[in-house]
């Protein structure tokens, strides 16, 4: 057992049990007999007393199998001139066989497989003494593979959580820096996933024109599948953005894309902005998202109109874009993705607009960095953890 134990290849673990088992009860042939997942009883290792594999077309006492498999009683028959049992399957006479013993493995309430020995040795009869200990091996045997598979399963975590890792370095890569040289403008954005990787997006893309483009979206879900989506999204927006089509026609040709690649149901609200610096204008067309808080340095506040449906839903609908905004120095816009004002405290209170409208208003002199950065703390304090139910991005624009 302690060697069994040290051996944490599946492949050699398997080998081993069979060939102990052999040994200990001086059988002529072992086969390890293991549950699938439809709980049907699958050969994982057939071998025989010299440690050779049986190969592809063994023969074993399938029903005697199947019987200790449904009892917890080890199960024997040892088969003499006269007095041979009534249930004994063809091919238990067929190969000559003169002692079965089999039983089953079970790990708590998980029946796990069963384990099978065989002689056809005239001078071999399994004993009550030989199920008693046979019952005693099976329980070990139990233990070992349980705490193999669960070795597994951690190492097989582990795999996923580094895949993870490297999904969410690479989609962290594919965010944009902040601009640090658009005259007359102070432009920052933020996402931060509740999973590993997100299905929230950004992005600032500079134009042939010298205006820049502004994407906030957000894919149904989070997790690896919505990031993969956004990551499609983000380089055909790219393409669109450059080769010069209004917001309008890029979410109209988005969506139709869009329709034919995602479905089962999965959709994606999108805003798409361009600012021009020089006209000191922001044009902009909405796909279900919801909509920017633009705070006057004059006073007021209000969210720009919103638009059509959000992507992916179906084809043919015709984005429309919104008159353009005017931005004088002070004003600030913020894009933001429903994870920030859908954000729960321990009461299920939502955190809301008014604290986004609030926070700004107290902090006029603060950058666009700054400002994304004090709603994060605003939001993480509020929900009372540093982990989101849902993904949250913010972009803020700030006219200095």
């Amino acid at each position: 057992m302690a060697d069994l134990i040290s051996d944490h290849d599946p492949a050699g673990l398997v080998s081993k049990i069979v060939d102990r088992a052999i040994r200990a009860v001086r059988a002529e042939r072992c086969i390890l007999l293991l549950k699938d997942a439809d709980g049907t009883l699958q050969a994982a290792v057939a071998r025989d007393e010299r440690g050779k594999d049986l190969g592809a077309d063994f023969r074993y006492s399938t029903s005697l199998a199947t019987k200790a498999f449904e009892q917890p009683e080890c199960l024997i028959r040892s088969i003499g001139d006269s007095d041979q049992p009534r249930d004994l399957s063809a091919s238990v006479v067929d190969l000559k066989l003169r002692a079965v013993m089999c039983v089953r493995l079970s790990f708590k309430d998980d029946v796990l497989g069963v384990i099978y020995v065989d002689s056809r040795a005239t001078e071999r009869q399994f004993t009550s003494k030989d199920s008693r200990f046979f019952e005693a091996l099976a329980r070990a045997i139990s233990i070992v593979l349980e705490n193999a598979r669960l070795l597994r399963a951690a190492l097989e975590r582990e795999r996923l959580q580094r895949s993870l890792e490297i999904a969410r370095e690479v989609l962290a890569a594919l965010l944009p820096k902040d601009p640090t040289d658009l005259a007359g403008y102070d432009l920052a954005g933020a996402s931060i996933p509740a999973e590993t990787a997100a299905g929230d997006y950004y992005d600032f893309v500079r134009c042939p024109d010298g205006r820049i483009g502004i994407v906030v979206g957000d894919v149904t879900g989070h997790g690896v599948g919505p990031a993969m989506v956004m990551t499609g999204a983000r380089s055909a927006l790219r393409v669109l953005f450059r080769d010069g089509h209004d917001e309008a026609a890029i979410l109209t040709r988005l969506n139709d894309l869009l329709v034919e690649d995602l479905g089962d149901g999965r959709f994606m609200s999108m805003v798409i902005g361009r600012l021009d610096p020089k006209a000191r204008t922001l044009t902009y067309a909405n796909a279900g998202q919801t909509p920017p808080l633009l705070l006057r340095k004059a006073g007021g506040a209000t969210s720009l109109p919103t638009g059509a449906a959000a992507l992916g839903i179906e084809t043919g609908i015709a984005y429309q874009a919104a008159p353009p905004v005017t931005l004088a120095p002070g004003d600030v816009l913020v894009w933001y993705t429903d994870g920030i004002v859908e954000a729960r405290d321990a009461g299920g209170n939502l955190f809301g607009l008014e604290r986004i409208e609030s926070l700004l208003r107290a902090n006029p002199g603060a950058s666009a960095r700054q400002l994304i950065d004090l709603l994060r703390a605003e939001v993480s304090k509020f929900v009372g953890a540093d982990r989101f139910e849902d993904d949250l991005t913010l972009v803020v624009l700030r006219a200095t």
